[in-house]
C-alpha cells in the first residue's frame, strides 16, 4: 500500500489524481462558491493541473532521491529548479486559457497587465504553497511507513523471542519428565507405558498449541495431564487442584504453557504430596483476572541444591514470556521454604 503513494507507476498517478481531485472537492464545497460544480472541475483542470504535477515530482522524485539521502543541498537545488519551472508553466498555461489572466483594474477602471515582479511574487507565493504541500503529504506518509515498520520489527522481534524462551521451556520439560520414565524403567515398573502414552499427549499439546492462543479449560486439560504423569509416578500423591471457574469464563483465551513452569516445578523438585502436605493448585478467574496458585511440598535433599539455578532460570524465562506478552498486567510471585515451595500468578486478560 505503501509503495502506491511513492512509487511511479500508472496505479500511483491514478491514486494520487483521485486524491487531488478529491480535495478540489472538499475545498470547493467548503469554499462555498457561487459556480457549479461541473465549471469548478473544468476550471481547476485548466489551471490547476501544474500545481498537481510539482506535488507530484516533489513526492515521487524530489523528496526521496535528495532529502532520505540526507542530501540537503541537493534537495534545496532541486526544489527550486523546480519552483523556477512551475513559475514558468503556469505562466505559459494560463496566459493560453485566458489571455487576461494577469491583468488587472486601476482605480478609473482602466485595465493593465501586471507588472513581472507582482506576477512573480503571486506565483512564488503559490509555488511554494504547494511545495509545502508536497512536502508535508510525502513527510506524513514516510512517518506512517515508519511506525508501521517499526510495530513490525518489534512484533517479529517478540516471536523471535518467544520462539527461543519456548524452545528453552520444551527442553526444560522434557529433562524433566524423560528422568522420572528412565527411573520407572529401571523399575520395571508396569506404569511406565501409561506414562510414556501421557507423555505423547502433552507433547501433542505442546506442538500444536505452540505460538497460538488457547482457552484456559485447554490449558487446564493440559495441567490434568502433567498431573497424571505425577499420579503414575506416585500412586498415592495426595493432590488437589480446585478450579473456580464457569464454562463461559473457561472459554476465555490465554497464551499456552504460562502455567507449565510451575507444574514442571513439581515433577521435577516435588515431593508427592501428602494428606499433611498436599500439592495444592489453584485456578480461580474473577471477570477478566486470571489467578494461578501452586503450593507443593519440596524434597530437602543436596539434588534440590544442585538444581536450584534450573529452577531458577525458568521462572527467568516465565518472567520474559509474561513481560512479551502481558506487559503491565501481570502479577509474579513466589516463595521458598526448606520444605516447600509456593507460587503466585495473576493475569489481567484484557487491556
Amino acid at each position: 500500500m505503501y509503495d502506491l503513494f511513492t512509487k511511479p507507476g500508472v496505479k500511483n498517478f491514478l491514486l494520487l489524481l483521485i486524491i487531488w481531485y478529491l480535495c478540489i472537492t472538499i475545498y470547493s464545497i467548503l469554499g462555498m462558491s457561487p459556480y457549479s460544480m461541473l465549471y469548478r472541475y473544468e476550471f481547476y483542470t485548466k489551471f490547476s493541473w501544474p500545481n498537481f504535477v510539482l506535488i507530484y515530482f516533489l513526492i515521487i522524485w524530489i523528496i526521496p532521491n535528495s532529502f532520505n539521502g540526507n542530501k540537503l543541498l541537493k534537495l534545496i537545488a532541486l526544489t527550486f529548479v523546480a519552483l523556477i519551472v512551475f513559475i514558468a508553466i503556469r505562466y505559459i498555461n494560463n496566459s493560453f486559457w485566458e489571455k487576461d489572466y494577469y491583468y488587472s483594474y486601476d482605480s478609473q477602471n482602466i485595465k493593465y497587465k501586471l507588472s513581472f515582479i507582482r506576477i512573480l511574487a503571486w506565483e512564488t507565493d503559490r509555488g511554494i504553497l504547494f511545495i509545502f504541500l508536497g512536502y508535508a503529504f510525502r513527510l506524513i506518509i514516510d512517518r506512517i511507513k515508519t511506525e508501521s515498520d517499526k510495530r513490525k520489527i518489534e512484533q517479529e522481534k517478540i516471536k523471535a523471542e518467544l520462539a527461543i524462551l519456548h524452545s528453552q521451556l520444551n527442553p526444560h520439560f522434557l529433562f524433566n519428565v524423560f528422568n522420572s520414565i528412565y527411573s520407572m524403567a529401571l523399575k520395571k515398573s508396569e506404569r511406565t507405558p501409561d506414562a510414556i502414552l501421557k507423555l505423547t499427549e502433552t507433547f501433542r499439546y505442546i506442538l500444536r498449541k505452540n505460538g497460538e492462543s488457547v482457552t484456559i479449560g485447554d490449558e487446564i486439560e493440559h495441567i490434568k495431564r502433567l498431573l497424571d504423569f505425577e499420579r503414575i509416578r506416585y500412586p498415592k500423591a495426595v493432590i488437589h487442584f480446585d478450579i473456580k471457574a464457569d464454562e463461559k469464563q473457561m472459554q476465555q483465551v490465554i497464551t499456552p504453557l504460562i502455567f507449565s513452569p510451575f507444574i514442571e516445578n513439581v515433577l521435577k523438585h516435588g515431593d508427592p504430596g501428602t494428606e499433611e502436605t498436599p500439592i495444592s493448585i489453584l485456578i480461580e478467574i474473577n471477570n477478566d483476572e486470571i489467578i494461578f496458585s501452586v503450593k507443593n511440598p519440596v524434597a530437602t535433599s543436596q539434588t534440590l541444591l544442585l538444581e536450584e539455578s534450573d529452577n531458577q532460570q525458568g521462572l527467568k524465562n516465565l518472567q520474559k514470556r509474561l513481560e512479551l506478552i502481558y506487559p503491565n498486567r501481570f502479577v509474579l510471585k513466589t516463595k521458598k521454604s526448606n520444605n516447600s515451595f509456593s507460587a503466585y500468578l495473576s493475569i489481567k486478560n484484557s487491556n
